[in-house]
């Protein structure tokens, strides 16, 4: 007689199971290849790097869920992104992190924008297993070495990049290619939400 699985065989088949997404602001194409040819002058003079082929995006939370959890969560961050309002971001700073991230930032009202917004779209979309954004940026390198932190900032001239932020997408993780992909686009409508989420950031 085949006994029943045990918690531990269920939390791995449960585990399994899950496949790995991404919530973030999805920038227009003309910036997605602005951030690219920026990824290009930095290559050309170190090499490869992690996140070369990462099209531009700012984080708002990653997760982990099953399908059927998933389909609540398209519902939440459709109905979040129905009521907000597109406004105009500005990055224009490049900066580092100390994990060797290398990526430009907001400037100051901008910060305070994509922070707010961030924060709500994180508590009308509450997802389990998550790691949230809390400093929003574009990234253009990650795990660079000190050296090559130095490199960037030489290389790479100052720049303003401005969009509308209008839109956010949902991405899942290809093992394969070893990359997010967007798999839906949830424009921003600032229409009145019926169950009281708040569009206007002030």
């Amino acid at each position: 007689m085949m006994k029943p699985p045990n918690s531990l065989s269920l939390s791995l088949i449960n585990l399994i199971m899950l496949e790995r997404y991404s919530i973030v602001f999805h920038p227009p194409l003309e910036i997605i290849e602005q951030v690219e040819a920026l990824k290009l002058d930095l290559g050309s003079t170190i090499g490869w790097f992690p996140s070369r082929n990462s099209k531009a995006h700012i984080t708002i939370q990653e997760f982990m869920v099953d399908e059927s959890k998933l389909k609540l969560i398209v519902k939440q961050l459709e109905r979040c992104c129905n009521s907000l309002q597109p406004t105009t971001v500005k990055f224009n700073v490049f900066d580092h992190f100390n994990n060797g991230a290398f990526y430009i930032k907001p400037d100051r009202e901008s910060t305070t924008i994509l922070t707010a917004l961030m924060k709500q779209i994180q508590k009308t979309v509450p997802t389990p297993n998550t790691h949230r954004g809390t400093n929003p940026h574009l990234t253009i390198a990650r795990r660079l070495s000190p050296e090559n932190i130095i490199i960037a900032h030489q290389i790479l001239k100052p720049t303003e990049i401005a969009f509308l932020c209008d839109t956010v997408a949902l991405r899942q993780f290809n093992a394969s290619q070893k990359q997010f992909e967007v798999i839906q686009l949830f424009p921003f409508l600032n229409q009145a939400d019926p169950l009281g989420v708040q569009g206007s950031l002030f």
